[in-house]
Parts: C-alpha cells; structure tokens; sequence
C-alpha cells in the first residue's frame, strides 16, 4: 500500500495583503462558497455527462459501428442507401 501523500498546509500572510484582523460575518464567507460550489456541480454535470457517453458509445458492438460509419459514408456521398444492403 503507497501512502497517502501530505497535504502541505497553505500560508497566507493577511497582514502583508493588507487585510486586518477582525469578524467575519458568515453571510460573506457563505456568498463566495455558494458561487464555486455551483461552478463545481456545473462542471461535474458535464464531465459525467461526457464520461456516461464515452461509455455508451464503447460499449456499442463494432459490427454496429461499421455498419453506421456505412450508412454514413453512404449518405456524405449522396446516397440514400440505408445500409440494410449486404455487401
């Protein structure tokens, strides 16, 4: 079992930034986490979309996808050959 590498802890210095010491009121802390946590869901909305096709489409039988890639080269060149021909 590898293990589980150590998160380095991140140092800000306030006090050079020119943020003083003080109350945070939790409307202003939650405003700003609102806002990435929606833009994460948003992007996890499409890479699982993406990811569920990748899938549906690798699991399609390759007889099946050379009898489309036929029909489709078929119908580029004018036809309207379904396909449904033998060779």
């Amino acid at each position: 079992k590898s293990p589980v590498p150590q998160e380095e802890e991140a140092k800000f210095d306030f006090e050079a930034e020119g943020i003083e010491q003080g109350k945070v009121e939790a409307r202003e802390l939650l405003e700003p986490c609102k806002s990435l946590a929606s833009m994460q869901i948003a992007r996890d909305l499409r890479n699982d979309t993406t990811v569920q096709l990748s899938n549906i489409l690798g699991s399609v039988p390759e007889e099946t996808m050379e009898h489309c890639r036929k029909v489709a080269k078929a119908k580029e060149d004018g036809g309207d050959d379904d396909g449904s021909s033998e060779d």
